[in-house]
């Protein structure tokens, strides 16, 4: 595959639009999120989360949130969501700019991204270079069948972890352990 390269240019059209959704979202506070998973959800639909109810059921909200998934819904992020939910507070996307406007605004430090099919990785990719650019704190991991592929070498020499593909339920309690 080859390697893609993003302009100047790109990277300002993406900054204008995380500067016009969070100016928006400052002057609304009852913005609603899209892409939330709910605690027990068995598959990777997404809900709407609205911010009035923060904390009304549950008592679990969006400032409680420990890592966030991107990927597209597939059988893997069901599965990795399941394993993970039942450890850490975690909420998943599969819109670029959602996840980049959570992150954002609840200071996330976690963030999980499939490289693999049915996921663009090249979504994955922008997802990792636009956060690292704005949050340089961020923990960033990507899941992937092929380890050394060139995206995902490519992600692990600007400071991505790289986790191969399948993930047990004792790596992910050792994740858990280890990186949050």
């Amino acid at each position: 595959m080859k390697t893609r390269y993003y302009s100047p240019q790109n990277i300002e059209k993406l900054l204008a639009v995380i500067k016009r959704n969070k100016e928006k979202n400052l002057s609304n506070s009852k913005q609603e999120y899209d892409g939330l998973f709910s605690g027990g959800s068995d598959s990777c639909d997404t809900e709407r989360y609205d911010g009035d109810h923060e904390g009304e059921e549950s008592g679990i909200g969006p400032n409680d949130v420990k890592l966030v998934l991107f990927g597209a819904e597939s059988p893997f992020l069901t599965s990795i969501s399941d394993m993970l939910s039942a450890l850490v507070v975690i909420t998943g996307f599969s819109d670029q700019e959602n996840i980049i406007r959570f992150v954002l605004e609840y200071g996330i430090k976690h963030v999980i991204v499939d490289l693999d099919s049915p996921t663009d990785c090249f979504e994955s990719i922008n997802i990792f270079s636009a956060l690292k650019t704005l949050v340089p704190d961020v923990s960033v991991y990507a899941c992937t069948k092929t380890p050394l592929s060139d995206e995902a070498q490519g992600l692990k020499h600007k400071d991505a972890v790289i986790l191969p593909k399948p993930l047990f339920r004792k790596q992910i309690e050792e994740f858990v352990k280890k990186y949050l």
